[in-house]
């Protein structure tokens, strides 16, 4: 990027003009209105001339009335490359990578205050007018190594409109732009200037809360290692894109904020428990059988065939049998079919179908479904088969699932379409879902789900997601009721600000959306927590102590000789957790190894998955772990010499003189002389180690910057 964009001010002025002439473009403007994009892209960011290779993009948007220009810089030997998108005369979006990118050493010079200087000079050489209503969305610093990372939404009078926002990556090498996008640029939305809520504060909480907007559910986590799966009652949003008309009060539903687009449907769920469990042999499965217990192949098929006739005709392309992760008393058949139809061309016919089952191998239920035939995907409207496909799902529910669970489930409100990318808008099936309630509470993620073609009324998906063999909490006392869900509710506005913002809806086919002012929640990185329902205490989606992004303030470290150097490092995302540094403090092993890993110490709650990890890593031994012993200044280098991967060489001795003044015991020699090559630890005035020494947090600080900047 030019250092001081304002110098281009007459090539962008040109550019404008030119892709002004052709905001609706015409195959007799194509080469002007491309021309523009070149010139606009070049004039925010240089391309190097060794990126010489270019290709380019073209797509038009009558509905919209301008087209989207893709550009595309490469260096012919792949040392680099610039992609930048151009639409209705704006950039809209950039990603940059250089030759030397991959060759970078060490934390870079570019301090995030004036990387976020030049990120606000890139929105403004962009759009001066926007920019002027774009605000810092304030997050913890980025833990990448490479480039700081900002975000902007545009706000009108202090009310944010989150469909206008910004992101903007700067090189923390170069200072210069590395990547780059900003939805809403490319036609810039007029707010009102005095937008006014005809219902209060108050009042849209109240509506909030008639509409279950903050409910009690049932929640349940897995843990691998005890094998066990936990639930826990807690209080959630119902809805994310639950909000209230600010003029009405009624509820709205931001979904309608995306533009449209096919939809994605399926039940809420974790990810997947199953993947890599392990298959059964025959053998293992003669040995089940003989125990009495399971369904044979054959007897899977035929279940499978009793209840979807039209598989009726189709080969078994593939069968296994396994026992469930999560629940080691259930096993579960999957079959594969499959119809193939032959042409001469070998294509796929219009005959050719496919279909996918599981089956609790013990009672023969059906747990999953997915169902394709080529000659039947042809699609109706949307209005022609609602009502039929609502009671084709109820009645496939109620025929093939037990009564036990038939009790504890209740139809979903709403039901998903799923578009063709056609702009009749014809649908293609139908998505019902019924949820799963204990004690009146709704079990978050069980139940089941239908998905009913639109054109024949059959049922092509079928998915059952039902934990059993676990315990269910009471109730206790009146959850989810009065003073105990509005204390839920002041909870998720204390750290998510319900507060106005500006919303765009897409109806009835609209592609550029109306605007409207509603309550809703302002968190920056959104909402993404749990509050239990008995303690009180704020989860994390994974129901563990909700641990959000961490931003340092020290308030102990001013005038301190590593005052910089651990600026620096929480700059880069390395940080100890808490109020005050103490930098004088002497550190522990668990404490200087997370602040080594602090970018990703947040995903390891526990010392035992923390220390799991290193392990893994080879970072430190299950014989040297001692958590909250003082640190050497010897087990500092070791486990830095061991993060940088260079044990290999270090656990030699023999190979390296005494590299210091006291002589490192040979246990230590190669650590030390690495660390020492490396300038991560130098040593004393008189060129002594002292090994034996422990660490302040401040020299821990020293040793971290070091072995970044060695990198």
């Amino acid at each position: 990027m030019n250092a001081n964009p304002q110098k281009r001010v007459a090539a962008l002025i040109a550019a404008f003009a030119l892709i002004a002439a052709s905001a609706a473009p015409s195959l007799a403007a194509e080469t002007d209105g491309l021309e523009a994009a070149i010139l606009l892209a070049k004039s925010l960011v240089d391309v190097p001339a060794e990126m010489g290779e270019f290709d380019y993009h073209i797509s038009e948007d009558e509905a919209l009335g301008y087209a989207t220009y893709s550009l595309n810089w490469n260096d012919k030997d792949g040392g680099g490359a610039v992609n930048a998108e151009v639409a209705n005369g704006r950039l809209v979006s950039l990603y940059r990578y250089a030759k030397d990118d991959g060759e970078r050493k060490g934390l870079g010079g570019v301090s995030r205050e004036d990387a976020r200087k030049t990120a606000e000079a890139f929105l403004a050489a962009v759009d001066a007018g926007l920019a002027a209503k774009m605000e810092p969305i304030e997050t913890s610093p980025s833990a990448n190594a490479d480039r700081h990372v900002f975000g902007f939404v545009m706000k009108e009078n202090g009310i944010p409109a989150d469909f206008v926002t910004a992101r903007v990556g700067v090189d923390k090498h170069p200072g210069v732009i590395a990547d780059y996008s900003w939805n809403g640029v490319a036609d810039p939305p007029v707010l009102p200037a005095d937008a006014r809520a005809a219902i209060s504060e108050a009042a849209a909480k109240a509506a909030f809360l008639a509409e279950d907007g903050v409910r009690l559910e049932y929640r349940s986590w897995y843990d691998r290692e005890s094998k066990k799966r936990s639930v826990k009652l807690v209080y959630a949003l119902k809805d994310a894109s639950l909000a209230i008309d600010a003029e009405t009060g009624e509820r709205i539903n931001l979904s309608r904020g995306i533009a449209p687009r096919n939809a994605a449907y399926g039940m809420v769920q974790e990810a997947s428990s199953d993947a890599g469990a392990p298959q059964l042999t025959e053998a293992e499965i003669s040995a089940l059988d003989a125990l009495g217990g399971l369904l044979t192949k054959e007897e899977a098929r035929a279940a499978v065939l009793r209840i979807f006739p039209e598989a009726q005709g189709m080969d078994t392309d593939g069968a296994s049998i396994r026992r469930d992760y999560t629940d080691e008393s259930r096993y579960i058949w999957s079959l594969n079919l499959v119809r193939k139809v032959q042409t001469n061309a070998g294509a796929s016919a219009e005959g050719d179908a496919w279909a996918g089952a599981q089956l609790d191998a013990k009672t023969g239920e059906l747990l999953s479904w997915s169902y394709y035939d080529n000659a039947q995907r042809k699609g109706v409207r949307a209005d022609a088969s609602r009502d039929r496909a609502l009671a084709a799902a109820r009645a496939f529910v109620e025929k093939n699932v037990r009564a036990e669970k038939r009790a504890r489930l209740a139809e979903d409100e709403s039901v998903s379409d799923s578009y063709a990318e056609k702009p009749d808008g014809r649908v293609f099936d139908y998505a019902v879902r019924f949820d799963r309630y204990e004690n009146g509470v709704i079990f978050k993620g069980n139940g089941v789900e239908v998905g009913v073609d639109a054109e024949t009324g059959r049922v092509t998906r079928y998915n059952q997601s039902w934990f059993e063999n676990i315990d269910i909490p009471d109730i206790p006392g009146e959850r989810g009721v009065g003073k105990e869900r509005d204390a839920a509710f002041d909870l998720y506005d204390n750290k998510s600000d319900f507060g106005l913002k500006y919303a765009k809806l897409y109806e009835d086919g609209d592609p550029k959306g109306k605007i409207v002012l509603a309550w809703h929640w302002n968190a920056a990185d959104g909402v993404d927590y749990l509050i239990d329902a008995v303690s009180f205490e704020v989860l994390g989606t994974d129901g563990k102590p909700y641990r959000g992004a961490f931003t340092a303030a020290y308030g102990d470290i001013a005038g301190h000789w590593a005052e910089s150097t651990i600026n620096a490092l929480i700059e880069n995302g390395y940080y100890i957790e808490g109020d005050n540094f103490e930098p004088n403090a002497r550190i522990t092993q668990e404490v200087f190894l997370r602040y080594l890993y602090a970018p990703e110490q947040r995903y390891y709650d526990t010392s035992d998955d923390f220390y799991g990890m290193l392990a893994d890593r080879g970072v430190v031994k299950d014989d040297e772990r001692d958590a909250d012993a003082p640190l050497t200044r010897q087990d500092a280098a070791k486990f830095a010499v061991r993060h940088l991967g260079l044990q290999r060489i270090a656990e030699h001795p023999e190979a390296f003189a005494v590299p210091f003044g006291d002589g490192p015991d040979a246990e230590y020699r190669g650590y030390a002389a690495v660390v020492k090559a490396l300038s991560i630890m130098r040593g004393d005035a008189a060129g002594n180690f002292g090994g034996a020494r422990v660490l302040t947090r401040a020299e821990a600080a020293a040793v971290i910057f070091n072995m970044l900047d060695a990198r």
